[in-house]
C-alpha cells in the first residue's frame, strides 16, 4: 500500500502484489486477499485524511494552484501549499515537499468562485505569502479579487504555460507552420505500425493544446533534425535501411525553416523553464538567464527571448519589492501528482473526474506508517462516500454503468431476437 502511495504502483498491481506475497512468503494459497476495490479506498482515505487534517497558521505559505480536467463536466480546483521557511537551495519541489490545501470539484468556474475558494483555503492556512498559478482567465480574475483585498500577497505566474503561449503564439505567426503541423500528423500515421516508430511525435494533448507547441517543438529539436541530419546513425539505432530513413524524412527538407526555427524556439524555452524551476524568481535568475541564452539568430528568436526574459524580470522584481530573496516560478509539482492520478487510473482516466481525485493529496507531503494508522482510524469509508457524493453527485462514470444497466440487457435482447 505504501508503495502504491509513494511510487503510483497501479491499484491493480497492488492488489496483485498483496496475492503473490501472501502466497509465497505466508504458504496461503487459497488466503483472501485485498481487491482493487479494497485498495482503492484504503488510497483515498488517506487522501482524505491529509487533506482535512489541520494545518499550520502560518504567514510563509506559498499555494501552488491549478485546475485539472478530464472527460465530463467537472473541473477540479486544486491547491498544494509549501512554507517558504521549509525550501532548500533549490525551488525544485518533490511531492514530499508540499501540503495538500484544497481540492474542490466544480461544474462551473470563474473570478468571484476561485475568490471564494482562496478565502476557504486562508481559513485553514492564514493569508499566504504568495500564490503561483498559470494565467487562465477564471484563476488570473480570482487572484486579482482576492489580491485586492490581501495587498500583502504576492501573485507570479507559472513560467511553463507562459512559455508555450508565447512559443504558441509567434509559431502560429509563421506561415508554414500550419503546413508542418498537417505534416507532421501525416508523418506519424505513416511510421507508427512500422520499425521507425519511434521517429512518431509525441501525443497531442486535447485539453492544454497551447502546451502541444513546446512538446512538438521539443520533439523536432531531440528527434527529427538529428535523425534528417544522420539518416545513418538512426538506421543503425532503428536496425532498418538508410534508404528508409531517408525516404520517410523526405519531407522534412521542405519545411527546413521551421523545423529550424522550431529547434532554437525551443531550446530558448528549455532554458528558460529549467532555470526558473531550479532558481526560482529572483534577484539572481534575470542575469542567469542572460548568461545562457544563446544569441538569437533571428527575429522570431528574438522576440521570445526577450518576451519571456521581460517576463521572468518582472516577476523576480515583484518577489524583490516585497523583501523575499526568491519565489518558486513552476506548477510542474502539479502537473506531476496530476500524471500519478492519471497513472494510478490508468484507462479509468479517460471516464472523467471520480473521487479518485483524492488520490493527489494521498500523494502529497510525506506517507508514513504512522500517518497511514491515523488515517485508516480516523477516517471511515462513509466520509470518503459522503465527500465524493457531496462534491460530484453523479460522475460521468456513475451515469455510464447507469445506461449500460438500464438498456444493456434490453439491447442485448434485441440483438438476439434480431439474429434468431
Amino acid at each position: 500500500m505504501v508503495a502504491c502511495v509513494l511510487a503510483a504502483v497501479s491499484l491493480r498491481g497492488v492488489a496483485s502484489c498483496f496475492s503473490a506475497f501472501i502466497k509465497r512468503y505466508l504458504g496461503h494459497e487459497n488466503a483472501a486477499t485485498p481487491s482493487y476495490w479494497t485498495i482503492r479506498l484504503w488510497m483515498l482515505r488517506i487522501g482524505y485524511y491529509k487533506l482535512i487534517r489541520s494545518k499550520q497558521q502560518a504567514d510563509d505559505w506559498v499555494w501552488i494552484v491549478d485546475h485539472t480536467v478530464q472527460t465530463g463536466p467537472h473541473k477540479c480546483f486544486v491547491v498544494l501549499g509549501v512554507r517558504l521557511s521549509a525550501l532548500g537551495q533549490s525551488c525544485v519541489l518533490t511531492a514530499e515537499d508540499v501540503e495538500p490545501l484544497a481540492i474542490e470539484p466544480v461544474l462551473t468556474s470563474n473570478g468571484e468562485i476561485v475568490d471564494a475558494q482562496f478565502e476557504e483555503v486562508e481559513r485553514r492556512t492564514g493569508v499566504p505569502q504568495a500564490i503561483i498559478m498559470d494565467n487562465g482567465s477564471d484563476l488570473h480574475k480570482g487572484g486579482q479579487k482576492y489580491s485586492e483585498k490581501k495587498p500583502g500577497v504576492i501573485i507570479v505566474g507559472d513560467i511553463t504555460h507562459k512559455c508555450a503561449r508565447e512559443l504558441k503564439k509567434l509559431l502560429e505567426e509563421h506561415e508554414a507552420w500550419a503546413p508542418f503541423t498537417k505534416r507532421v500528423n501525416q508523418f506519424k500515421r505513416e511510421v507508427q505500425q512500422t520499425p521507425l516508430a519511434a521517429l512518431a511525435p509525441p501525443a497531442q494533448r486535447t485539453k492544454s493544446r497551447y502546451m502541444n507547441v513546446d512538446v512538438l517543438a521539443k520533439w523536432t529539436r531531440q528527434i527529427l533534425i538529428p535523425t534528417a541530419d544522420d539518416p545513418g546513425s538512426a538506421a543503425a539505432i532503428l536496425k532498418c535501411e538508410t534508404d528508409a530513413v531517408i525516404n520517410k524524412l523526405s519531407w522534412v527538407e521542405q519545411f527546413r525553416g521551421v523545423v529550424t526555427l522550431c529547434d532554437e524556439l525551443a531550446l530558448t524555452v528549455e532554458i528558460i523553464n529549467e532555470v526558473v524551476r531550479t532558481e526560482g524568481y529572483g534577484e539572481r535568475t534575470p542575469a542567469t538567464l542572460d548568461h545562457l541564452l544563446p544569441p538569437p539568430t533571428c527575429e522570431t528568436v528574438e522576440r521570445l527571448q526577450t518576451t519571456l526574459r521581460d517576463f521572468v524580470a518582472d516577476q523576480s522584481a515583484v518577489v524583490i519589492e516585497n523583501g523575499l530573496t526568491r519565489l518558486p516560478g513552476s506548477t510542474e509539482i502539479l502537473e506531476s501528482v496530476f500524471g500519478r492520478l492519471k497513472h494510478l487510473e490508468g484507462e479509468q482516466a479517460h471516464g472523467g473526474l471520480t473521487g479518485s481525485v483524492l488520490s493527489v493529496a494521498a500523494f502529497a507531503s510525506t506517507t508514513s506508517n504512522e500517518e497511514i494508522r491515523k488515517a485508516v482510524e480516523r477516517v471511515k469509508v462513509k466520509d470518503v462516500r459522503d465527500w465524493v457524493k457531496s462534491k460530484f453527485g453523479q460522475t460521468t462514470q456513475a451515469a455510464r454503468r447507469l445506461l449500460r444497466d438500464a438498456f444493456g440487457e434490453e439491447q442485448k435482447q434485441d440483438h438476439c431476437e434480431a439474429f434468431c
